[in-house]
């Protein structure tokens, strides 16, 4: 494993060489811009969710859930029309300020006793880390081949987990010392950082797939010749996203019975958040390079609902077998969806072409993903007995594998 790591890593350099200069300085920005978006975000996650739990209670998160999704689909929306008209940077730069501002309104109101407002914080620490995050890949992969996006991807990847270990580590360690008050704060300062380095890529590249879409008919209408390939890619989207909503709410139920106070909540989130950032750091810099580089792509693929279902087999027999177990499966699946499923996802839409690719994305990333968080949200609302919850979510895993063997017989060649 030694040898094919370094010969990986000197393959992976050799590349970087021959990338001109100005890419390599837009790269760096955006790299810059990845490590202080996902650095903020232990701050304000850890945050938000245990400021909802302690006012709403687990039971409740489903609904906040169905809330966020209704929220990102106005939003991405409104993001689609405007990133025709605008500069990326500059709509990064208005978003970042939206964040901060409406953070720290929230918290305030949330300090003078009026506990809805953690509703509206907890959706704006959903829907912040999607735009800006995405916004920031979206402009990345505009300037990337698939050659250069499978060196790329992993080690880019690590650098947003490093950053998230170090907010993981400093929320865990201060927040009964400082609370939450300056872990928000700390979390808006990072956004803010972003925002700057962002601001300094080149305002000359542009996501130019937005610009040449003036409509939703031409949108989907580049997607008829390879619609079943795309609606697959669809398919394993909303399953993930099944199964981790699922996962998500077994591990609330668990918090709130453990954790009876919202310091207490914060401090065990920032401490698990740490955890999965810490191993998708070690598999994006370790694993995912050579993984990508000398497995199928259909391999990867196989493996992620496969071992999930081994690891959720083990836990069925316990209806929600108490925290550690609920709280090691939310962080093995988290660890490896930011990792291997991100990376080995976004490499899916090379094949199709630059319009395709937009349109595919806009279409899997933005409008399935959402409906699918949605619907999972909603069935939640109404249906949380544990034997239930852990029915749906092994049916999710075992549809998500089947799925699998349509897709990369639909796959268009590369070439």
């Amino acid at each position: 494993m030694l040898i094919r790591l370094r010969k990986t890593i000197t393959e992976i350099n050799t590349q970087l060489m021959e990338v001109p200069k100005p890419l390599k300085k837009n790269i760096f920005f955006v790299a810059f811009a990845a490590f202080t978006i996902l650095g903020s975000y232990p701050f304000i996650r850890a945050s938000a969710t245990a400021l909802f739990l302690q006012n709403h209670g687990a039971k409740n998160s489903p609904l906040v859930w169905l809330g966020s999704v209704g929220t990102l689909a106005v939003l991405v929306t409104i993001y689609n029309f405007l990133q025709t008209k605008i500069r990326v940077q500059t709509l990064f730069l208005f978003s970042s300020l939206g964040t901060c501002i409406g953070l720290g309104l929230f918290y305030y109101l949330l300090e003078l006793g009026q506990s809805f407002w953690s509703y509206p914080l907890f959706i704006l620490k959903e829907a912040y880390i999607v735009l800006l995050f995405h916004m920031a890949l979206g402009y990345l992969n505009s300037i990337i081949d698939f050659k250069l996006a499978r060196s790329l991807l992993g080690p880019l990847g690590a650098v947003g987990s490093f950053g998230g270990i170090i907010g993981g580590l400093i929320t865990s360690h201060y927040a009964k010392e400082w609370g939450l008050g300056i872990i928000i704060a700390i979390g808006v300062t990072l956004i803010l950082l972003a925002t700057i380095s962002f601001w300094f890529t080149d305002k000359d590249i542009n996501i130019s797939e937005n610009k040449r879409i003036e409509n939703k008919e031409s949108l989907f209408s580049d997607l008829r010749e390879v619609k079943g390939y795309v609606f697959a890619i669809g398919g394993i989207i909303a399953l993930a996203q099944f199964a981790i909503a699922l996962m998500n709410f077994k591990f609330n139920i668990q918090l709130e019975s453990i954790f009876p106070d919202k310091i207490g909540k914060t401090e065990f989130l920032a401490q698990l958040y740490t955890a999965v950032n810490a191993m998708s750091l070690f598999l994006q810099l370790l694993i995912l390079p050579i993984a990508l580089r000398s497995f199928k792509l259909k391999n990867i693929h196989t493996f992620l609902p496969a071992s999930y279902l081994v690891l959720i087999l083990f836990m069925v027999a316990m209806p929600y077998g108490g925290l550690w177990p609920v709280a090691l499966g939310f962080w093995f699946y988290k660890s490896f969806d930011y990792s291997f499923f991100q990376a080995s996802k976004e490499l899916l839409y090379f094949p199709l072409g630059a319009k395709q690719k937009y349109a595919a994305k806009y279409l899997n990333d933005l409008v399935i993903y959402r409906l699918a968080k949605g619907l999972i949200s909603l069935i939640l609302i109404f249906i949380q007995s544990p034997l239930l919850v852990n029915i749906m979510l092994a049916i999710s895993l075992v549809l998500w594998g089947i799925l699998l063997f349509p897709l990369f017989k639909l796959r268009p060649d590369e070439g």
